[in-house]
């Protein structure tokens, strides 16, 4: 027997690793180099890292860690794990002082060390350390299975139990694909247990790290679960040993086990040149979630169902068209004491698809439910969830002259049911159905209704939820009506699947046994490949052109859809009232000018009502490019390309009338724009997300940017970002230049705006302004950002009605100004105001600036004067404060200064 108070731990290595390496001799024994075996190695996935006898004196709590010589292994063991490779440091334990060796309770950190530094074609996949020891516990669905029964070796806080190199079953001993015992262990290979818990090693998992936490997060650091070439990685065991005799005994082995094949390139991109089949073909984890509503009253007052919620993770998944739920060969739950019959539930693949809750990449979830179940106590029971692998179904890799398992490849885990006291409440039964008679169309309300919902124990159900965007999430916000009958908006085209959660009044919720499923459609569809016909605007027979899609619109939703496909389309268009153009795809489809100089590209007329959205564009033309009129128009999501080679002076957009909106038009390069690139003149205009980049102004053209005029008192200009602008060429009329124009807008608001990077190059002494505001009563100005506006002459950040319009009641706070140079005047201004009312500037910083107020401006409270805002990388664009800033929080609503802070910040940055 094992001398008392000794631990002795044995781990294996995968020396034949080192045998499938590209170019030069193979460091092995000749006897691993037969072509049969080597052919072998570089199709097999499972294979075996390291071996070792570890000792633990449980008196002084010290481990002598010996490396193991056996025959076949003496060249290489000597080679990988003695002096001057440093062997005896590839495993190390360490012993923590919440160990109790008097009851066998002993908690140690084992470190192991990638054997192969540097050889990053080496890197292991799935590594688990095994805890190997005694177990009597017989398995149901394979009786050839034993485990450690509660009184014998456990490792308590397991991530799982594997077959895998149990000395009853892979029985070529003393060889890399047998169990091999330690020299200072108990001699022979009487290790009793099949089934043996593990840890699982990765690079990024901590010592003590949940497994399922690391790969249930949404982007894991390491989503292959791989082990670097060279690191050492530790995990945290609570191994209970058994008593015997009172007493308890410390003997286990330990075996490191990892998943490899060789990469497509050597030396390889770690992880992408290995290939999925590198990772274990097994399940390697699982989650699971109790449901059950078991009870336990007495003798004759128990049962309850056993519903047990399970998240299968596993690496092949990725693999797999058909994702991990098609890894599965079976599932079963094994339970001892007559929990549920027979102590065995059986979950075949067609009964899985019925009860698959959804799956991504490399898990699927699961709700295993098994009726009627047989409870003999109260208290958490012990589940044993074994995975059934489907292909590769056993344990034998091909290789010739060794023995494997006559078995099921299969993951095994533990979970914990709970039984409770009382009877359990029956659970309430979600019922809905659509009111609206189809068709569903965008833009108008469908009524939904949950009124047929029970509590079938005559409860009463006090909460409904509904999931309207599929996401899983419940509580989704509807647009009118009641948490019962709910009346709910789509605003895009395709498939919809609607589910309700209901809430009973013991806390009992339930789910759609069936989605509700709806088409939103009542679209006109546009494709230019559509060259030969026929046409007629379905989504199987579009239109080859824009204005096609649009004269022939579907009006049966009350209001005309056209979906345009992506693609080129060189035309002129027109828009009439109450039509909406999408750009469907990716990349969103392009639109350019058909030659002519005085063609518009887009053209909205006196039309209200309609959208043009999500589209490319590249006008041809001296025309505006888009231009609105009527009201209420949208143009939204659109992105300009380079006009090199088109006529000079063009706007981009501009609208005329009240409520139109300009939302995310983005420029990067244009040569020769018009005044007011983009330009809005009316009033309830919204210019908002805009970004306009790297514009060069040359030629007889006005020079503006953003112009908003006329904008009454409900318009916004807000989180618009203009940056990189240079203004080149004298013109004849005028000489001064505005970045943004903000003219008769009495009343409206100015926020969370970014200018940076303005160059006047006009060689005659003109003015050059960031913001310019006239006849601004009333208006408000705040989280502001004006950064490196250089001239000839005079420099205004702001001006605000310094011709001496009325500006009583202005606010201006919160703007951070910086960097403006000024030329042989050298006269620079960060506000300057009117010549006749006082005008405070609230809360605001300056910095190279020169003098920062003049006027009648005044400095008012919470001003930062010639003070660092220290932005992030303003050389890069990124002009945020930094944490520590004396613009961090220091803005009047406790938010940051500039454009980042406020309620609705700006979020763009560089790319």
């Amino acid at each position: 027997m094992q001398k008392s108070g000794k631990l002795a731990v044995t781990a294996l290595l995968i020396l034949i690793l080192v045998g499938c390496s590209s170019g030069g001799n193979p460091p092995v024994t000749p006897e691993l180099q037969d072509s049969q075996i080597q052919a072998s190695i570089e199709t097999s996935s499972t294979l075996l890292w390291g071996l070792w006898d570890v000792t633990i004196d449980p008196v002084t709590r010290t481990a002598e860690i010996v490396p193991i010589r056996g025959v076949q292994f003496t060249a290489n063991v000597t080679l990988f794990m003695q002096p001057p490779q440093a062997a005896t440091n590839l495993l190390t334990l360490l012993i923590d002082p919440a160990s109790d060796f008097p009851n066998g309770y002993v908690v140690c950190d084992v470190s192991f060390k990638h054997p192969f530094p540097g050889l990053d074609q080496f890197t292991g996949f799935d590594v688990r350390g095994v805890c190997i020891g005694n177990g009597t516990q017989a398995g149901i669905f394979d009786p050839n299975i034993q485990y450690g029964a509660s009184d014998e070796l456990r490792v308590l806080n397991a991530d799982g139990l594997t077959r895998w190199f149990n000395p009853t079953e892979f029985t070529t001993y003393d060889t890399i694909f047998g169990f091999t015992p330690g020299k200072a262990g108990m001699p022979g290979t009487d290790f009793t247990a099949t089934l043996n818990g593990y840890k699982y090693f990765c690079d990024g998992l901590g010592s003590d790290d949940d497994v399922v936490e690391f790969f249930g997060n949404p982007v894991p650091s390491n989503p292959r679960g791989y082990f670097s070439a060279g690191n050492t990685l530790t995990r945290q065991y609570e191994i209970q040993f058994p008593k015997v005799g009172g007493a308890p005994e410390f003997y286990f082995q330990y075996a490191v086990v990892a998943g490899w094949e060789p990469p497509a390139t050597v030396p390889p991109v770690v992880p992408d040149d290995f290939p999925i089949s590198a990772n274990c073909h097994e399940a390697f984890c699982l989650s699971t979630l109790d449901q059950s509503d078991m009870y336990y009253s007495d003798p004759t007052n128990k049962g309850g169902n056993l519903n047990l919620l399970v998240r299968v993770f596993d690496h092949q998944g990725a693999d797999n068209p058909s994702g991990v739920s098609a890894e599965i060969g079976g599932i079963h739950l094994e339970t001892s004491g007559g929990l549920i019959p027979g102590d065995l539930a059986s979950f075949d693949p067609a009964a899985l698809d019925l009860l698959l809750v959804g799956q991504d990449e490399i898990s699927a979830t699961y709700l295993l439910q098994v009726p009627n179940t047989v409870p003999s106590g109260q208290g958490e029971f012990p589940v044993m969830v074994i995975i059934e692998n489907d292909a590769p179904g056993n344990y034998d890799q091909g290789f010739a002259g060794f023995d494997f398992p006559d078995g099921t490849l299969a993951a095994y885990f533990t979970a914990y049911v709970n039984v409770g006291v009382e009877v359990q409440n029956d659970p309430p039964m979600a019922v809905a159905e659509i009111v609206t008679d189809p068709p569903y169309c965008p833009g108008v309300p469908i009524e939904f209704d949950a009124s047929g919902s029970y509590d079938p124990d005559g409860g009463s159900i006090v909460l409904y939820e509904w999931d309207f965007d599929g996401d899983g999430v419940y509580g989704d916000s509807y647009d009118s009506g009641t948490d019962v009958n709910p009346t709910k908006i789509f605003t895009d085209f395709g498939d919809v699947e609607v589910d309700l959660r209901v809430t009973d009044d013991e806390s009992d919720t339930d789910t759609l046994d069936e989605l509700l499923s709806l088409e939103i459609d009542g679209a006109t569809w546009v494709d230019d490949d559509n060259t030969s016909g026929p046409w007629d605007g379905s989504f199987e027979n579009p239109y080859q052109t824009i204005q096609d899609g649009i004269d022939n619109a579907n009006m049966d939703c009350g209001a005309g859809w056209v979906l345009v496909v992506t693609g080129t389309y060189q035309e002129n268009i027109t828009i009439p009232g109450s039509v909406t153009v999408v750009g469907w795809g990716d990349p969103a489809p392009l639109i350019t000018t058909v030659d002519s100089d005085t063609n518009i590209m887009v053209n909205f007329g006196s039309s209200s009502n309609s959208t043009f959205k999500r589209f490319q564009a590249q006008p041809r033309t001296s025309a505006t490019a888009i231009s609105s009129g009527g009201s209420s128009n949208t143009i939204e999501d659109i992105e300009f390309l380079d006009n090199a080679g088109g006529a000079t002076c063009s706007r981009a957009v501009s609208t005329s009338g009240s409520g139109h909106t300009i939302d995310g038009v983005t420029v990067d390069g244009y040569q020769k724009p018009a005044a007011g690139f983009i330009y809005m003149n009316g009033q309830n205009s919204t210019m908002i997300n805009n970004v306009v980049l790297n514009l060069t102004f040359t030629g007889a053209c006005n020079m503006n940017v953003l112009s908003l005029y006329q904008g009454g008192t409900n318009s916004l200009m807000a989180k618009n970002v203009v940056g990189h602008i240079t203004f080149s060429e004298a013109f004849v009329s005028t000489q001064w230049i505005t970045v943004v124009a903000v003219d008769y807008c009495a009343g409206s608001t100015v926020r969370n705006n970014l200018l940076f990077d303005l160059v006047n190059n006009l060689d005659e002494t003109g003015w050059t302004w960031g913001i310019d505001a006239e006849n601004a009563s009333n208006m408000t100005f705040e989280h502001n950002t004006i950064s490196g506006i250089s001239g000839p002459a005079w420099i205004f950040a702001f001006e605000t009605n310094h011709n001496g319009q009325d500006s009583s009641g202005v606010t201006h706070r919160d703007h951070i100004i910086t960097s403006l140079t000024a030329g042989m005047m050298n006269w620079r201004w960060a506000f300057l105001g009117s010549w006749s009312n006082n005008l405070p500037v609230d809360y605001s910083c300056t910095y190279s600036v020169g003098n920062s107020f003049r006027d009648q401006l005044v400095q008012g409270t919470g001003c930062l004067i010639n003070i660092n805002p220290q932005f992030v990388n303003s050389g890069n664009d990124d002009y945020r404060v930094q944490d520590g800033s004396p613009c961090d929080g220091t803005a009047h609503d406790g938010t940051d200064m500039g454009a980042y802070g406020g309620s609705d910040p700006l979020t763009w940055l560089p790319d």
